[in-house]
């Protein structure tokens, strides 16, 4: 479990606000710097166990 999904309570799926911040978090913290690929939206749907429309922005 990603620390990201951690600081959720449990009782809710990530939202695509959540998924935003984490990855603003990790460009602040220099995880993802300037020129870095983004990870690919299967990557980042199955680290935060929502469906990639989530990941997109989309309802999920």
């Amino acid at each position: 479990m990603s620390p990201e999904r951690g600081e959720l309570d449990g009782t809710r799926q990530p939202t695509p606000e959540d998924v935003a911040k984490a990855l603003r978090g990790r460009i602040d913290s220099g995880d993802l710097a300037v020129g870095d690929a983004m990870p690919r939206q299967a990557v980042l749907a199955e680290e935060f166990g929502v469906m990639r429309s989530v990941v997109r922005g989309g309802a999920g």
